[in-house]
């Protein structure tokens, strides 16, 4: 199955894609309501980019520079002191185009934020969506593709037990074993260790299993040998499994 990535839904957005992409593209979109909320979120942000025009001064701004500006001329008349400030239609110039360039960067700042808020909503939006795909989507190949883009995120509490959930629970040995491969990643976490620690004494695919294993080994941390020799001790662990204990202990134990 074909998967559309943001990079590909900008260009339908545009239409800049060829007939037969949008016909599929469309097709897909009648039957997937993550796909429809994903196209959604990405409509929202475009429609927000085209209405940021080129900013100007306001009003407000504009009334108050001229008002100042009749004030000066009024204060041009003669005034016998010893010193005073004169005000010349070139430094006018000068404060008319400060005013001005002022307004402008004030509206720039308040579309910049306009843009940031936008842009973070559809990330949240974003990352909701692929992890509600990889909870519950009924086709594994489409859970892999979820777990790929999750492994993108930032590692924070929810996408953390996310990949829990995935590498404990998913009723595709291939999808654990993607899971567990991309927790391998952060074994000096102590949830993450804990976690395969646990995982060693429920887990019965054997990739799975050695996965985990060969983490360990990788890993080089001595306090895992007791679990790796009591999953050694059981009996009904496959021989293949158990040697791998057995390399990943050596290699952990050749550290000098």
């Amino acid at each position: 199955m074909k998967t559309w990535d943001e990079n590909w839904m900008w260009d339908y957005l545009r239409d800049e894609v060829t007939a037969a992409e949008r016909d599929a593209f469309e097709e897909a979109l009648t039957h997937d309501a993550t796909l429809r909320a994903r196209l959604k979120a990405m409509q929202s942000l475009d429609e927000s980019l085209i209405r940021i025009g080129q900013p100007v001064p306001s009003k407000q701004v504009s009334q108050r520079f001229y008002a100042w500006l009749e004030e000066q001329e009024v204060n041009e008349q003669p005034i016998k002191a010893a010193k005073r400030v004169h005000i010349g239609w070139k430094q006018l110039i000068a404060v008319a185009a400060s005013i001005a360039l002022v307004a402008v960067f004030a509206q720039q700042w308040l579309t910049m934020r306009r843009l940031d808020s936008i842009q973070n909503q559809l990330a949240n939006n974003q990352q909701q969506v692929w992890m509600n795909k990889l909870k519950s989507d009924p086709s594994t190949s489409q859970r892999l593709v979820a777990l790929n883009e999750t492994a993108q995120l930032p590692l924070d509490r929810e996408v953390l037990n996310a990949l829990f959930d995935v590498a404990a629970k998913d009723p595709s040995p291939n999808v654990r074993l993607a899971g567990v491969d991309v927790l391998s990643q952060h074994l000096d976490d102590a949830q993450v260790k804990g976690f395969f620690l646990g995982l060693l004494k429920r887990e019965t695919d054997p990739s799975v299993l050695i996965e985990i294993i060969n983490a360990f080994g990788i890993r080089k941390d001595k306090s895992v040998i007791p679990d790796l020799e009591n999953l050694m001790a059981r009996e009904e662990v496959q021989k293949q499994i158990k040697g791998e204990a057995q390399m990943s202990i050596n290699k952990i134990n050749s550290i000098e």
